[in-house]
């Protein structure tokens, strides 16, 4: 692969990578939303297909292929998330860990996390949505920037809420 065509790909790879982000950061309701926020800052035909798969990927098809629209997760059915996470590292801004979906019908698309920084007495607590997807009774990683506390901070978390949508049953 020659220089300029490794240029190329980093370009489209990175075009594609801005419109996840723009996906994230601006949280739409609906397939057709997701695409009519994000497709105005597509450059090229790649990068517009990557989109439309992102948007697909946050709202699948049931087995009739209509949309499944999300909807705030009920008290019940956000109990039933559980996991462990953590700061990557000491110096890392990176909060990840493992997320258990314990819900046998709903798939999860988005949580809230209340993120807590402890030092000397005092507390910081932030609250971040992360998109993610993760099915039934199934366990998946995720990670979301955050900003720390003073150096020497604990930390806590908390799941808070959330999205998803039912399972069709056949």
């Amino acid at each position: 692969m020659t220089a300029k065509l490794q240029i190329t790909v980093a370009f489209v790879a990175g075009v594609a990578l801005a419109g996840t982000a723009a996906i994230v950061a601006l949280y739409p309701t609906d397939y057709n939303e997701c695409v009519l926020k994000t497709m105005p800052s597509v450059t090229t035909d790649d990068a517009a297909v990557f989109i439309l798969q992102a948007c697909r990927d946050k709202f699948p098809l049931d087995v009739q292929g209509t949309a499944r629209t999300a909807r705030p997760l009920a008290p019940e059915e956000t109990f039933a998330l559980t996991g462990r996470a953590g700061p990557q590292s000491v110096s890392s801004n990176t909060y990840s860990g493992n997320l258990y979906n314990g819900n046998d019908q709903l798939t999860v698309t988005e949580v809230d996390f209340l993120v807590i920084a402890v030092l000397r007495g005092d507390s910081t607590t932030r609250r971040y949505r992360v998109p993610l997807l993760i099915e039934p009774l199934r366990t998946e990683p995720f990670s979301f920037d955050f900003i720390r506390g003073g150096p020497g901070s604990d930390y806590s978390w908390l799941i808070v809420g959330g999205r998803g949508y039912n399972r069709q049953i056949l």
